[in-house]
């Protein structure tokens, strides 16, 4: 229990030295670049687990989204199993962003 203690004192830490060491001049939210950094390592994420880790609604995660696809950062794409459940994932210019 004292391990999860410790990582919920010391993630908003981190979160904010990520932040702010970043230049974020082309990126218009923070938002954004937690989206890019939840999508780093190849991992694929459906908009309900997105918003889960943004603790948002589905529709600001998908607001936050639209530009990122809009400017390549991020594709979406929809699972051949469930064609309502939509994912994203980063593309090439979005792991080199990051």
């Amino acid at each position: 229990m004292n391990d999860v203690s410790a990582l919920f004192e010391i993630f908003p830490i981190c979160q904010k030295f990520l932040l702010n060491t970043i230049d974020i001049s082309s990126m218009p939210t923070k938002t954004q670049i937690l989206i890019l950094f939840a999508l780093s390592g190849g991992r694929s994420l459906n908009m309900s687990q997105l918003s889960s880790y943004l603790a948002s609604s589905k529709e600001q995660a998908t607001r936050a989204v639209s530009p990122l696809v809009k400017e390549e950062y991020v594709t979406r794409f929809r699972s051949d199993e469930n064609r309502k459940m939509v994912y994203v994932k980063l593309t090439d210019k979005g792991n080199h962003l990051i």
